[in-house]
């Protein structure tokens, strides 16, 4: 979204995506807190020899890790798209009623003209007796 394009928003819809990227950031850290609990543990071999054993058990904390950071991207990806879908709503709302001014605008202005020529006509006509 461009600059020009959040100066039009209005102050609600403003709070409204401030709310949903103080949201996005609460998910963010909580995630940062699960990897960093999940980095501290310590791989020690339950069993003297068994790396293998160990290996596997790595393995499953770095799916566990990379599903976390998959189901992330995917909530943003919608996310964005979401605000994305609001913002062109609103943009084409704002012109849709920018559009419809311009006409009632033109309405008017031809209806005094209309009224304009109709009484100077009116005032001729008075000055011509």
């Amino acid at each position: 979204m461009t600059d020009k394009e959040f100066r039009r928003l209005s102050k609600r819809d403003l709070i409204e995506i401030i709310y949903e990227l103080k949201l996005r950031e609460k998910e963010l850290e909580e995630q940062l807190e699960k990897a960093k609990q999940m980095s501290a543990k310590r791989v020690t071999p339950t069993v003297p020899g068994s790396i293998a054993g160990e290996a596997v058990r790595v393995g499953g904390i770095l799916e566990a890790a990379q599903k976390t950071a998959d189901e992330y991207i995917a909530r943003i990806k919608a996310a964005d798209a979401a605000t994305e879908r609001r913002c062109k709503a609103m943009i084409e709302q704002t012109e849709r009623e920018c559009r419809k001014k311009v006409e009632d605008t033109d309405k008017i202005i031809a209806q005094t003209w209309q009224d304009f020529y109709h009484r100077a006509n009116e005032a001729m006509g008075e000055h011509e007796n």
